[in-house]
């Protein structure tokens, strides 16, 4: 008879059941205690050799084309081949340069962090690794920058270290548990520096000397150094890396990653159901039957009242992406929940004069770090609002801290296939001195409006290229600044109607603008546009031209494109009205497709505003003028205006619609 197990459960490595024991035999069963037991003292005592990996760690090296092994060794090419397979798969053509790690608290992000930081300098001999924190003190707190980095420096080093550190020509390393690093660095034997920085710190002297290799930001981080960070390990081919915690929401800096990007891969949330029912427990950690969630995790009955035979979640098998295998555990049938993001692909920046994608955003779920007690996060957030449940297992959320539009979501995103191809079209204009006028393009069918085009977008203008965003996250401005989109092209009313005809296509448009004052959708165009509405303010100030004085509306009309003014309104009814179309009430039995308002998510530009928008402060804009509401104001305005309008759809009895939708 096999005796029955009596050590200790662990996280990952999971304890033989006595059942299991039994069937193994004696020899077997032994040789596979003291397999379990080298496993565990490695992993404790030499973590940056033997300490386990997540499998998502696997995607995160991909995306940063991490590779820490000697160069054109088996294993080098094997995590070459690996790397390449996960890009091509999640649509990455070749590394990024900047990547964000989102996630709830302890699930991994900081031990990946600090693994791979002490990884890249023991592999590239002589480059520099920063590590930024919001503070000293928060650096050196238990299980952050400075402990972690010390945890996984090589055994040899730390045997070697003693009382008084190490202090040769080359090297210099010194370490306390209650101080840290001294003076904040270390220098490892091949001459690679690592140095501790803080967001306190002036920005020009904390960012300064030798381009490094490695950037690592937490939490915190502004914009403004992410940015000269990427600019400096371009020099270097390096990666600026960042690992946040999404409890408030946005920051500026999270916004610029994630507002305007795709999403490459997602998961199956079973914490968030759709249909109704209960959250999903057991799938959630990982485990496809409640017997083998039994087993880990309740407790033993023996004497002791040891806890389960482990592990504590099981990981989505990120490796079955590529062979198209399932990862997580299947769906019940009859059963539907939400999906959340694992990788998005950033909206292109103009880097060094050329378009690229060179930002990723990876998320790690609660399961994916067993050692974080998964179970108890899961568990304790059933009870908690969806934001709460979103945040803490998933590391997502929707919002920038400060929004004013708290109701607008991603349930409000649509695909472009998904717009009733018939409806009732409007054309809406919010024009600006010294800024380009931002433009959109509603479509109503029944009860339900459509944004479906925006004015400038990202897609490639005649002349101009794709402009840009048109707000950009900011510490200092809640509401963004002004990005390149804003900046006027310089076109007359001429050269505005040419291009509304591009995008409607008119039968009369031609690329060479002649004629254009001439030209009429009633003529013959693809979409047929019932009518168009202009900022009632702009568009009655008068000028002087031509010595009459004239209108921003009576220019249009001079050239054969009539305008509406939009109704008057104070910021305050504008908001309340876009609300009441943006309101839904998940927790309630309220069907999702009854919803006002979808912006198509081709509108980037607008998608970004909405969620960023506060509404507080002024801004000046690219001239110096300063106007009212901030930089993301403009493409908040016509969904405003729209809101006011009470537009229809005119193919529609209004009143049947309601009756009958409604009852």
């Amino acid at each position: 008879m096999v005796s029955r197990p009596q050590w200790e459960r662990h996280p990952v490595h999971r304890m033989i059941t006595p059942n299991e024991a039994v069937r193994m035999g004696k020899r077997a069963y032994e040789e596979a205690v003291r397999s379990r037991d080298w496993l565990i003292h490695q992993a404790a005592h030499n973590p940056l050799e033997f300490g386990w990996e997540p499998p998502m760690w696997e995607v995160l090296d991909a995306l940063g084309g991490i590779n820490i092994y000697p160069d054109g060794t088996g294993a080098w090419e094997e995590k070459r081949d690996l790397n390449r397979a996960y890009r091509e798969h999640l649509g990455f053509t070749d590394p990024v340069q900047a990547l964000l790690i989102q996630g709830g608290n302890r699930n991994g992000k900081t031990e990946y962090c600090a693994k791979r930081m002490i990884q890249i300098m023991l592999s590239h001999p002589d480059i520099a690794a920063w590590a930024f924190h919001s503070s000293e003190d928060m650096s050196k707190a238990k299980d952050s920058h400075q402990p972690l980095c010390w945890k996984y420096l090589p055994t040899q080093l730390k045997e070697a270290h003693g009382e008084n550190g190490i202090r040769t020509r080359t090297t210099y390393v010194k370490y306390t548990d209650k101080t840290g690093f001294t003076e904040n660095s270390f220098i490892l034997p091949n001459k690679s520096s690592a140095m501790f920085k803080f967001y306190g710190q002036d920005q020009d002297k904390a960012i300064q000397g030798l381009n490094p290799f490695w950037v690592w930001m937490d939490e915190l981080f502004p914009v403004a150094w992410i940015k000269d960070c990427m600019f400096r390990v371009a020099a270097s081919g390096g990666l600026v890396i960042g690992s946040f915690t999404p409890k408030n929401g946005y920051t500026p800096a999270v916004g610029w990653f994630v507002e305007g990007a795709e999403r490459m891969k997602e998961s199956i949330a079973y914490m968030l159901p759709k249909d109704g029912g209960q959250p999903d427990v057991q799938r959630a950690l990982g485990f496809e039957t409640c017997e083998e969630m039994h087993i880990a995790l309740e407790k033993d009955e023996d004497r002791k009242r040891k806890k389960g035979y482990g592990p504590n979640s099981v990981p989505e098998q990120c490796r079955n992406w590529l062979s198209g295998k399932p990862s997580q555990p299947a769906v019940p049938e009859g059963r539907a929940f939400e999906t959340r993001p694992r990788v998005l692909r950033c909206a292109p920046i103009n880097f060094d004069g050329r378009w690229v994608h060179n930002r990723a955003v990876v998320y790690l779920h609660s399961q994916d770090g067993p050692f974080g007690n998964p179970r108890n996060v899961i568990q304790s957030a059933v009870t908690q609002s969806r934001n709460e449940i979103d945040w803490r297992i998933y590391g997502y959320t929707t919002q920038f801290a400060t929004a004013l539009l708290k109701k607008f979501d991603k349930h409000h995103i649509c695909k472009a296939e998904d717009i009733p191809a018939e409806g009732t079209n409007y054309h809406f204009m919010d024009p600006a001195a010294a800024r380009n006028p931002f433009q959109s393009w509603f479509r109503v069918r029944g009860l339900d409006v459509y944004l479906y085009r925006e004015w400038p977008g990202n897609y490639d203008i005649p002349g101009i290229g794709i402009p840009g965003a048109w707000a950009e996250p900011d510490e200092k401005h809640p509401d963004g600044v002004p990005g390149p989109a804003q900046e006027s092209f310089g076109w007359g009313i001429r050269r505005h109607k040419q291009e509304i005809a591009r995008l409607e296509g008119w039968s009369d448009y031609r690329e060479d603008g002649q004629g254009v004052e001439d030209w009429s959708p009633w003529n013959g165009a693809e979409e047929e546009i019932y009518e168009r509405r202009m900022d009632a303010r702009a568009a009655s100030a008068p000028k002087e031209e031509n010595n009459r004085m004239t209108t921003l509306m009576t220019m249009f009309e001079d050239v054969g494109l009539e305008f509406l003014p939009c109704p008057a309104d104070d910021i305050e009814s504008g908001v309340e009205a876009l609300n009441d179309m943006l309101d839904w009430h998940p927790e309630e039995d309220f069907d999702i497709s009854r919803m006002r308002l979808h912006i198509c998510e081709e509108c980037v530009n607008t998608i970004t505003c909405m969620r960023m928008w506060t509404g507080r402060r002024s801004q000046q804009d690219v001239s110096g003028r300063v106007y009212q509401g901030g930089a993301s104001k403009d493409p908040i305005d016509n969904p405003r205006y729209m809101a006011l309008s009470n537009v229809v759809d005119a193919g529609t009895n209004a009143l049947d619609f309601t009756a009958r939708e409604f009852g």
